[in-house]
């Protein structure tokens, strides 16, 4: 649809769900006044509206809401099935008389998610009537029915009745539907448990589980999981690549009539990845730079960051071993450091790592944690996720940039640097880029509750344990640890801090033994280390996607 045209069918849908007046408000949250709680129910019902649906399914629409509230909205949905020739699906609890009556058809549920009545709404009190159960004429039927599947009212037929005994009142009704005798058959015992026998299905009790067939149960449901992950993001690659082939396949057909064009699908024409792709970033912009507050406080966050670190290390420097003749004539108290080198840019590299992975992860945690809904929604409505991943991903390029430049700007305050601040920058910004990725997995496989700890702990792992220099790689290689040596080489942070020592070591007017380097620094690293930075930040926004599909996979059909 134009913009024009999709702003007419939103304004459209305020109108009939009568929230023209309240359109430019926000939702609201414990924190933030925002509409009513009936108000709030017709945005979630205008959502769905917009896209035109055939059927609506509703989950609760009344809860939390009063009577009177209740009503309104099941009045509305009454309202919308008949003027849009629309099927309306419902799950609702204790509606009152008025909204219980909105509703054409009702299927009562009983324990275990068995069927106890299926039919008119209107036609239920004299079914429960026919089994026993006469409503009194001044309760509320929904009530009354709830009470009877909680086994709160007794049968006036049968005395030792219990609520089970309504999955067979049911089942045994739909066979004699059209039988005077119903009423005479359920109450006698003899032909009822007859009936039972021959008729209805086992009791759970009575159904033996086989544990082989049950193992290989297990084992066929595990196998149709992963197929079927499979199965989508290959409809996602091959959308993609078909896409490309039939743009350029009907460009050239435009150009040569001897080559037949092909037409979509005619039956639902749906947006290729590409047109997914940009209004999912347009969207995802929107969350991001709309609040313009929230921005610059983001940026606050990295600006401190920066500052603390350059405080930290504002006498961190490097010197050389001496010659041995000058240590010679040392005094006794500096002669042991004048043997070896005065070197403190690798812990000044560190406190850059931990400061960058810090509130990088803090920040990129949020782009994907924060509406888990939306991306399950959308896949269910069977939205490409890989446009809507990557979306998201080159929307906080800018924020990534950013955040680089702050803290930089930062950090070169007090640090005695030898380099350039472009170097500074460009190792800085290539770990913000890691750290973004690395907060986009912790959001998706941790609860939004616990990812600050989540990313406290692998921002310390990664920039301390696994930095390459507490404990040195030399030592890695000659010890127990040289079987797990792949976590270093996949270490963002550890290839970040050689980066910083070679530049900042480079820049000041030193010999450097390049066969002898400390903690196996190779001079061959820059530039090929911002390489490795790239692969291992691909890496991780490949986890992430992934990680994304295998998890709440139930939310997402």
């Amino acid at each position: 649809m134009p913009n024009k045209k999709k702003k007419e069918k939103v304004f459209e849908v305020l109108q009939f769900l009568e929230l023209e007046n309240v359109m430019d408000s926000p939702i609201g949250n414990e924190e933030q006044r925002g509409v009513s709680g009936g108000q709030r129910k017709r945005v979630n019902i205008g959502m769905e509206l917009v896209a035109d649906p055939h059927i609506l399914f509703l989950d609760e629409p009344t809860s939390g809401l009063d009577s009177s509230t209740a009503y309104e909205v099941c009045s509305l949905l009454s309202e919308i099935a008949r003027k849009q020739n629309m099927t309306i699906v419902s799950v609702i609890h204790s509606p009152s008389i008025q909204a219980f009556r909105q509703f054409d058809d009702l299927l009562l549920l009983g324990k275990g998610g068995r069927v106890v009545y299926f039919g008119p709404v209107d036609k239920a009190t004299q079914y429960f009537e026919r089994i026993g159960f006469p409503c009194p004429p001044n309760d509320n039927p929904a009530d009354f029915f709830m009470d009877v599947t909680s086994g709160k009212i007794p049968s006036s037929l049968k005395a030792d009745f219990k609520p089970s005994d309504l999955f067979d009142y049911w089942s045994l009704y739909n066979v004699n539907k059209d039988d005077e005798s119903f009423r005479i058959f359920i109450s006698s015992r003899t032909k009822y448990d007859l009936f039972k026998k021959t008729h209805l299905p086992k009791s759970a009790d009575e159904i033996k589980v086989d544990p082989v067939i049950a193992f290989f149960d297990i084992f066929r449901d595990f196998f149709y999981y992963i197929l079927d992950i499979l199965e989508e993001i290959w409809e996602n690659i091959y959308g993609f690549f078909r896409y490309i082939y039939v743009f350029f396949h009907n460009t050239f057909a435009l150009c040569s009539k001897s080559i037949e064009k092909i037409e979509y699908d005619p039956v639902r024409s749906t947006p290729n990845v590409f047109t997914v792709f940009w209004l999912d970033f347009k969207r995802a912009c929107l969350q991001i730079y709309r609040s313009l507050k929230s921005f610059f406080l983001d940026q606050i966050l990295h600006l401190g960051c920066g500052i603390f670190i350059s405080i930290a290390s504002q006498d961190f420097t490097y010197l050389p071993q001496q010659p041995k003749e000058l240590c010679n004539v040392a005094p006794l108290n500096l002669r042991n450091v004048c043997n070896e080198p005065f070197d403190y840019i690798t812990f000044a590299g560190i406190f850059v790592a931990l400061g960058v992975l810090f509130s990088g992860m803090s920040v990129g945690s949020g782009t994907f944690g924060n509406e888990k809904v939306v991306f399950w929604r959308d896949t269910s409505a069977g939205q490409p996720t890989i446009s809507y991943y990557l979306a998201k991903v080159v929307a906080d390029i800018p924020r990534i940039i950013f955040a680089a430049i702050m803290f930089t700007i930062a950090f070169i305050l007090l640090f005695p640097y030898h380099s350039t601040f472009l170097n500074i920058f460009c190792i800085v910004l290539a770990l913000y880029g890691c750290a973004f990725s690395m907060g986009y997995f912790l959001s998706v496989i941790f609860d939004k509750k616990v990812v600050a700890l989540a990313s406290t702990g692998f921002s310390l792992a990664w920039s301390l344990v696994l930095s390459g220099i507490i404990p040195n790689l030399k030592d890695i290689d000659g010890g127990v640890l040289k079987h797990f040596r792949f976590l270093w080489d996949i270490s963002a942070p550890r290839w970040a801090i050689e980066l910083f020592w070679l530049r900042e070591v480079q820049a000041r007017e030193y010999e450097l033994d390049i066969n002898n380097l400390p903690n196996t620094y190779k001079t061959t690293t820059y530039p090929v280390g911002f390489l490795y930075i790239v692969y291992i930040t691909i890496g991780w926004n490949v986890l992430s996607y992934i990680f994304m599909k295998l998890l709440h996979r139930r939310h997402q059909k």
